[in-house]
């Protein structure tokens, strides 16, 4: 994906494909504008080098339809902080901590694609952290820090699409905050 001008706030500025985070600048400063589509270029670096493992589908039960894997990885097991497919990134684990809870009391449920009535169905949660893998006498660098979890999918038609690989990752659907992160 290539680097595109984008506006936000009326400001003219620079993001990494559709969905990235648009870094603005001051129009007409020369600066301003490079140090803005540097951070969009660095942005699509960082989002190209965490695609291929961190959210993926990484176990399945076709006898009992589950599947399980990382719902959401803040923070890789190396330390390096992960951005999303959308561009965006948790920085406090906390935050996710307590979104993970609320999710896993108030809906344990998921869409199709976060589309129509529930198809899978919250079986299993682990919220990773530094300090939990130090009570299971792990090291901290032994585990990515982030949400992991299974899912049941009863209906045999969509379980198929998981074991045939047409859906190969989870999707935290939901709202949150949002801020521009300024260096």
């Amino acid at each position: 994906m290539p680097v595109m001008e984008c506006q936000s706030n009326g400001k003219p500025g620079f993001k990494f494909g559709e969905s990235g985070t648009c870094y603005t600048y001051t129009a007409g400063d020369d600066t301003s504008k490079e140090a803005a589509r540097t951070k969009a270029v660095d942005q699509g670096k960082a989002i190209e080098a965490n695609k291929s493992a961190t959210f993926d589908i990484v176990k399945t039960d076709n006898n009992n339809n589950l599947a399980f894997g990382w719902a959401y990885v803040a923070i890789t097991k190396e330390g390096e902080q992960v951005y999303d497919h959308s561009g965006e990134f948790v920085s406090d684990v906390d935050s996710l901590e307590m979104a993970a809870y609320a999710f896993n009391l108030a809906y344990r449920k998921s869409g199709e694609i976060h589309i129509g009535d529930a198809k899978g169905y919250l079986v299993e949660s682990l919220m990773v952290t530094k300090e939990k893998l130090a009570k299971l006498g792990l090291p901290e660098d032994a585990l990515p820090q982030g949400l992991w979890v299974g899912f049941h999918f009863p209906d045999d038609e969509v379980f198929a699409k998981v074991r045939e690989g047409r859906y190969k990752m989870f999707s935290i659907q939901g709202t949150a905050l949002t801020e521009e992160v300024i260096d």
